[in-house]
């Protein structure tokens, strides 16, 4: 897992038919997920960066884990992995260098939205 330090934190699926496979290759299943995931990924980031700095561990804990599924849906495990961080983190309270977790999960959402709104634009 790479922190963003001004390099890509999502790693591309090889190609759009790879990423298809997880919806069974159903065109419009997948650019339904992904205007859904575009509606609601910026609500969710805002809500779990206002947990980290409220110190609320049990939003952070949900809002993260809602987050890691959504992610996971895509594929995108290498970024789901900073939302598990974050779960962990509210789970145990322990609201420590969530800020720098959070900014890497927020870099990598943002690099996948621009993935995924190619991938539905390019078609």
């Amino acid at each position: 897992m790479r922190k963003d330090d001004g390099v890509q934190v999502f790693e591309m699926p090889e190609n759009k038919e790879a990423l298809l496979k997880s919806f069974d290759n159903d065109w419009d299943f997948f650019k339904e997920s992904v205007e859904s995931f575009v509606d609601e990924h910026e609500q969710l980031l805002l809500d779990i960066k206002n947990a980290i700095s409220d110190n609320q561990g049990e939003t952070l804990k949900h809002k993260a884990h809602e987050l890691k599924g959504m992610l996971r849906i895509f594929g995108a495990e290498n970024i789901a992995d900073f939302a598990v961080e974050l779960e962990k983190k509210g789970y145990n309270a322990d609201i420590n260098d969530a800020s720098d977790i959070y900014k890497s999960l927020a870099s990598g959402v943002e690099q996948l939205i621009d993935y995924l709104t190619k991938s539905v634009e390019e078609t």
